[in-house]
């Protein structure tokens, strides 16, 4: 299996959140770069800042350079440009509130979103999309019950004869809204973190969990959303499915996904409870991982980010703590004696980790750390990545084993000199080729140059801090691998 998780999740909810924030007013920059690769964006921006240096007063010039900073993932700088004239327009409003988003700061993109709709009470679009963006900062702060007012939205436009093509998009949001007590609830009590041994490490990490009190063997993979869980489980426990939706996983093929929930879901000494469910064909398409016992569900990005979260590769264990300072007091304590890099990353759409990081000898590139990748690979790029870089294209070849959510997908293998996140580095590494299409370069409105996986990340304990936005990798001073 090469990915086995959802590959832009909102493909099929084109609307919600970042993607379409407010769409009145797009820059040139924004409407005509999404063609680009990497080095033809790097031109532009060459050419914008020339512009912006000439007249540092003109608002547009300014928006315009952001904005193709942004695209190029230099979000901090995208934001050092926008944020003295974020409220003069729609599209630098826009920018702020997408770089806001990605940076966490749900607090302020909220404030700033629901201002712009203050501001434009009688702009259907604005309103709309505003909405769609409130309905991703209540995903990730776990306010699923005022995602109803999505939907009141949506029905108020339709019955002033507005038409609106959303589709899986409504299904999603009324999922959500379902939820009217707090989603992943959990009482810690006097446990200060809870381990879960792997089962096995190799291809992919594997621990037993509890849904709703029956034992189960699941991958960790953060390529994926909300926890999934097999379809055949979800029947055989009797669980609801709300609706379903196609989504899209490795190699650009898609298959049905349905939403549900489960009761409780127990990792080692604590319980979430009232826990966001997708159901897949788990357990067929890791058949080919070759375990010797079935995998049933995923532990993915959305149940992770409950907790300050350690993968622990070398030691072989999945460390759960509460998102508290003791909590990371206990990481350092833990990291003591290692090789600690950190490494700042965005939360992109509802799930996407992206880091900036090096492949062979370009040092700007922006990668989504997706752990799932079961293959010999660290890294997965795309055509115009190795287009750019010189990479010559290989072969690809259909092969059962190479199977994600959607089925088998063609695959090939690259060479790859220096790959890194951050100051963080491997050499002579092995590249794959075919799990991301030529559609997921531009899928989240910036540029995704690849995909860092389980060999790369298999090295180290990594810890991801989602309060402050940052990973944590130690590694052993003797740089053993486990």
């Amino acid at each position: 299996m090469k990915h086995l998780f959802p590959i832009g999740l909102l493909v099929a909810l084109g609307i919600i959140g970042v993607i379409l924030l407010f769409t009145v007013s797009r820059t040139l920059s924004a409407q005509t770069t999404t063609t680009m690769n990497r080095g033809q964006l790097q031109e532009a921006i060459a050419q914008a800042e020339t512009a912006f240096n000439a007249a540092p007063e003109n608002l547009d010039q300014r928006v315009a350079l952001a904005t193709l900073h942004y695209q190029s993932g230099h979000f901090e700088t995208a934001h050092d440009l926008i944020e003295p004239v974020y409220n003069t327009s729609l599209a630098a409003t826009e920018l702020m509130v997408k770089l806001e988003y990605l940076f966490g700061h749900y607090d302020r993109a909220e404030a700033i979103t629901r201002q712009a709709m203050t501001d434009n009470p009688l702009n259907i679009e604005i309103q709309l999309a505003g909405q769609m963006m409130l309905t991703n900062i209540y995903y990730h702060t776990n306010r699923f019950a005022q995602i109803q007012d999505s939907i009141n939205l949506i029905q108020q436009i339709r019955a002033a004869g507005g038409q609106l093509d959303l589709r899986g998009v409504e299904e999603w949001l009324t999922w959500l809204s379902s939820f009217s007590d707090s989603p992943y609830s959990v009482n810690w009590g006097t446990v200060e973190q809870t381990v879960l041994p792997f089962l096995a490490t190799d291809p992919l990490p594997v621990v037993t969990v509890e849904v709703n009190g029956i034992a189960i063997n699941a991958i960790i993979d953060t390529g994926g959303a909300a926890f999934i869980l097999d379809t055949a489980l979800a029947a055989s426990l009797g669980l609801e499915i709300s609706a379903s939706m196609p989504q899209t996983y490795g190699g650009g093929l898609q298959a049905d996904t349905g939403l549900t929930r489960i009761d409780s879901l127990t990792l080692g000494d604590i319980t979430l409870h009232n826990v966001p469910v997708m159901t897949l064909g788990v357990t067929e398409a890791t058949n080919g991982l070759q375990y010797g016992y079935p995998i049933q569900a995923i532990v993915s990005t959305n149940v992770l980010e409950q907790f300050l979260a350690t993968i622990d590769y070398p030691s072989g264990r999945l460390i759960l703590r509460p998102k508290t300072d003791a909590a990371l007091d206990a990481v350092q304590q833990q990291n003591a004696g290692s090789v600690v890099t950190e490494v700042p990353f965005y939360l992109a759409d509802v799930h996407q980790m992206m880091v900036k990081g090096t492949l062979n000898t370009e040092q700007d590139m922006t990668f989504f750390v997706d752990s799932g990748l079961a293959h010999a690979a660290a890294i997965s790029a795309p055509i115009q990545t190795l287009e750019y870089l010189g990479i010559p294209i290989p072969e690809t070849v259909l092969d059962e084993a190479n199977r994600g959510g959607g089925g088998a997908f063609p695959s090939g293998s690259f060479s790859v000199d220096v790959l890194g996140i951050g100051s963080l580095q491997q050499e002579n590494v092995l590249g794959e080729y075919g799990a991301m299409t030529p559609e997921t370069y531009w899928a989240n409105d910036f540029i995704q140059d690849g995909l860092i996986s389980h060999n790369f990340l298999r090295r180290y304990a990594w810890t991801i801090d989602f309060t402050n936005r940052v990973m944590i990798f130690a590694e052993s001073p003797s740089g053993q691998i486990g």
